[in-house]
């Protein structure tokens, strides 16, 4: 049996060449309309064509096939140049970072706590504040990503959240949306420039606290890793005009005396202010424009939907589809069932299994595919006994073979129904982990 082509690509992890080269000419009119040409430079012309490429849709048609997948939204223009100058960044050094000290343990999932970790992350937390008492202003920020459906549509709602504490009962907050294309790093890091811009707002304590000879502190609190490694590589070398922003505001505050420490907390564990920052995140930010439209957003947003509108061609009617639909395959060469790890040769009776290449992998699935939550050899639950097998003839037992059934609780023997031309099965600690990975996924 020949093996579909959509089931080739999707037991290699990989799209067809044609759809990867509809991604790449979409993602370069994304940029170049990020970028507008200058007036006095003539554009390239197309370069020639030649037999053995994929041609790709003309410029033209990539600007309208781009407006159709996201219509009408504002861009975020490509960073160029940084808006910092290099003579500015002297004070660059007030800024300091606090983060976990084992961050490949951290986990932003609330639901992957157990009570115990939740109660080890709720507590280093505490201590890590409880060292940076000597604020002047905390701030807490936090985004949220949301999806809800609406009369059968999914909607995306995203919102960047920031609190203010100037003092024991004196607070203020800001919150914006984020537009339906942003991430959640998108939104914390949003976040983080909106409590930069509340301080800038309330500074009048600070730069009376600087006249008077003191440092005012200010403590920055939020539960996204990502963000304080962006901005820990330093003003200079930032890619995005978004974490540009927020080192310039720094740099402009650092300059008037300002001293900032941005801590790390873990989210979801009963942190107070990163509970009420997250509180706020998740209410619906109205009256104000969204912020414009970031690059990977948007690059991620293209490659899910020529991804899908590809998917959807994927053919029904193969075997393939049947056991698992239109998800392509993992590739990690370890058996998710028992972490048992799966040499090249495995993974390939895998692949012509799920395919119905092989011809003892696909006899068996044909053999077996009408079987539900029952034995795949007798095809009989735990609690029903084993019918008396039938007398064969002796030119049918030729061809027969006995083999121990490995999902009935009785572990009796049943008679095989693979002809002995093809290749003989012996059933083996492998092989059994192969048959249940298959049927598991």
């Amino acid at each position: 049996m020949i093996t579909p082509e959509c089931d080739q690509h999707l037991e290699a992890n990989n799209l067809p060449i044609d759809v990867q080269a509809k991604i790449r000419a979409l993602l370069l009119a994304e940029k170049e309309a990020r970028i507008p040409p200058p007036e006095h430079i003539d554009p390239e012309p197309p370069p020639p064509g030649y037999p053995g490429t994929i041609s790709t849709p003309p410029a033209q048609q990539r600007a309208k096939m781009l407006e159709q997948i996201i219509p009408g939204i504002e861009r975020e223009q490509r960073l160029l140049r940084s808006q910092i100058d290099p003579w500015d960044t002297s004070h660059a050094d007030q800024v300091t970072f606090g983060t976990p000290p084992d961050m490949e343990s951290y986990m932003d999932e609330e639901e992957l706590y157990s009570p115990e970790e939740a109660n080890n992350k709720y507590e280093w937390s505490m201590e890590q504040l409880e060292q940076h008492q000597d604020y002047t202003f905390k701030v807490a920020t936090d985004g949220s990503v949301r999806e809800k459906v609406v009369k059968g549509k999914t909607r995306r709602q995203t919102t960047a959240a920031a609190i203010l504490w100037t003092g024991e009962n004196e607070s203020a907050d800001m919150t914006q949306p984020c537009g339906r294309y942003a991430c959640s790093y998108r939104t914390e890091i949003v976040a983080i420039r909106n409590g930069l811009d509340l301080v800038e707002m309330n500074s009048e304590a600070l730069d009376k606290a600087v006249d008077e000879g003191k440092t005012p502190k200010i403590l920055m609190i939020t539960d996204s890793l990502s963000s304080i490694q962006a901005l820990q590589k330093g003003p200079l070398v930032q890619k995005y005009a978004i974490e540009d922003d927020v080192w310039s505001r720094l740099t402009r505050m650092t300059n008037r005396g300002y001293t900032f420490h941005f801590q790390f907390v873990y989210g979801h564990c009963g942190v107070p202010e990163n509970e009420e920052a997250d509180q706020l995140s998740n209410t619906i930010a109205c009256g104000e424009p969204p912020t414009p439209a970031w690059e990977p957003d948007c690059q991620a947003f293209i490659k899910r939907h020529v991804k899908n509108e590809w998917l959807s061609t994927v053919r029904e009617d193969t075997p393939r589809f049947k056991i698992l639909g239109r998800t392509f395959s993992r590739l990690t060469g370890v058996c998710p069932i028992t972490g048992e790890h799966l040499t090249r040769e495995m993974q390939v009776q895998l692949a012509r299994f799920r395919t119905s290449a092989s011809e003892w992998f696909g006899k068996l699935y044909h053999l077996l595919r009408e079987t539900n939550n029952l034995c795949r050899w007798c095809k009989l639950g735990a609690v029903e006994s084993l019918p008396q097998e039938k007398e064969d003839t002796e030119s049918r037992k030729k061809f027969r073979r006995k083999y121990p059934c490995p999902f009935c609780p009785n572990k009796k023997e049943h008679l095989c129904s693979l002809s002995l031309s093809y290749p003989t099965m012996s059933v083996t600690l492998t092989n059994i982990n192969l048959l249940r990975l298959f049927f598991n996924l």
